[in-house]
């Protein structure tokens, strides 16, 4: 199972870790798609200055982030959590598209 992604600080929002346990770390980039997983701490702060670079699209509307704002209030509503790891997969891949 991968853990819940969150992330990386306000200032690198695009950049999305997860915590594993034992002190390894999923990484996720939303802009070019890298990441890695069993990263160290030292390696996850490593990978979100190498990335933060990026610029998350500007004054655009992406699909993921669209659907997924109007999801997790129906979500929260019926009951489910809306931060669970196929929700975040979902919404990031509709954001690829």
């Amino acid at each position: 199972m991968r853990p819940r992604m969150q992330r990386f600080s306000p200032d690198i929002q695009w950049v999305l870790v997860g915590a594993k346990g034992g002190g390894a770390f999923d990484l996720y980039c939303e802009v070019c798609g890298g990441g890695g997983t069993n990263q160290s701490a030292g390696a996850a702060t490593a990978f979100a200055q190498a990335h933060r670079v990026h610029q998350a699209p500007q004054g655009s509307l992406r699909l993921g982030d669209a659907f997924a704002a109007i999801a997790k209030p129906v979500a929260r509503a019926v009951g489910i959590d809306p931060n669970c790891t196929p929700c975040e997969a979902r919404r990031r891949a509709m954001n690829r598209w």
